[in-house]
């Protein structure tokens, strides 16, 4: 909730004045120190355009609160055939390192009813042999703003230090105006017992942001007849960071058109909210560029608090909200608890 009014430069003052909720409760709630309640995540969702990314979050903790309490848990809640059960598997020499997504970067733009393949890579960090494990969705896909996807896939037997790649096949949902779409998953036994439930707290996560047209072709390409034109010149390099730290991603771009940019603005396409996804101003100014000039654009963001990779699409946009073709400009980040590898942001 924080993040996607962040994202509209919006205070929490301000939005306690439009909403009617106390500074002290919308702070509570964004906070986590009270639960927020779906009529606040809806109003979040309509004033900050959340295309609906808030509220998959919420459906999944609330899916999640339900796994963890027998007692709030209800029958429809199990994805698993059969007499899953909510308790979790802990063993003390058991341990799962999340290595990345190899596709489909979070935050992708994709089209309604689009199909893809969404494949994760993990690692047994532990000292017990994987058996009898499967990758179990948490979620339920048969919302029609859900992704569709098979309920659960098996893991291959793994021994300790063994790295193994899982693959699902999505199809983005039949919708008629933009949305984020949702997806985690878990690992769990045949009998549907949820393993690392406190440090693998999201899983495996797959969202992207379904764009049908014609929005598709005026947020991400722009009008075909459009003479307001941009050519990339530098994109920024594949930055690496930790989880929520700051950096920034730079993209020099020349005006290849024939009419000046004034008052124009990088506008990113699509909220910041769903785990997985970096975080960033939703808008950012941009300054006068004369026809054949070169404009650098460096924008503030923050790695996101889950590991993976994600993606972040932006366009440039007119006083009159017309795209400038060319683009998009799209950001890449890794995010990881340890470095693996060195990012552009590192100093040393």
């Amino acid at each position: 909730m924080r993040a996607l009014r962040n994202a509209n430069e919006q205070t929490l003052t301000e939005t306690a004045r439009l909403s009617g909720w106390s500074r002290q409760r919308l702070g509570n709630a964004e906070e986590g120190r009270e639960a927020a309640t779906l009529e606040m995540v809806e109003w979040y969702e309509e004033a900050f355009e959340g295309l609906g990314s808030l509220r998959s979050f919420y459906r999944m903790v609330e899916a999640e609160r339900r796994a963890r309490d027998p007692r709030r848990r209800r029958r429809s809640d199990i994805v698993l055939p059969g007499e899953a059960s909510p308790d979790a598997v802990s063993y003390p020499a058991d341990r799962v390192v999340f290595l990345g997504d190899l596709t489909i970067p979070d935050a992708t733009i994709v089209r309604p009813g689009q199909e893809f393949e969404k494949t994760w890579a993990i690692q047994n960090g532990g000292q017990t042999t994987w058996s009898d494990r499967w990758l179990r969705r948490q979620d339920s896909g048969s919302d029609l703003e859900a992704l569709a996807s098979t309920d659960r896939i098996k893991i291959p037997d793994t021994s300790p230090g063994g790295s193994i790649q899982l693959s699902v096949r999505f199809t983005t949902p039949h919708t008629r105006v933009a949305q984020v779409a949702l997806s985690t998953w878990r690992i769990a036994d045949n009998d549907g017992r949820l393993f690392f439930p406190d440090v693998y707290t999201h899983g495996c996560t797959c969202v992207v942001i379904v764009v049908p047209d014609p929005d598709f072709e005026r947020l991400i390409t722009g009008p075909a007849t459009s003479a307001d034109r941009l050519e990339v010149v530098r994109v920024p390099p594949r930055i690496v960071v930790r989880p929520r730290e700051p950096f920034f991603c730079t993209w020099t771009v020349r005006n290849v058109g024939p009419m000046s940019w004034q008052g124009y603005e990088l506008e990113r396409i699509g909220p910041a909210v769903a785990p997985g996804t970096m975080r960033s101003s939703k808008r950012l100014p941009l300054p006068e560029t004369g026809p054949g000039a070169t404009c650098e654009i460096a924008l503030a963001c923050w790695g996101s608090g889950v590991e993976g990779t994600s993606t972040a699409t932006f366009r440039l946009k007119s006083a009159a909200d017309h795209t400038v073709t060319g683009g998009p400009l799209t950001c890449n980040v890794v995010v990881e608890r340890i470095h693996r590898h060195r990012g552009v942001n590192d100093s040393t």
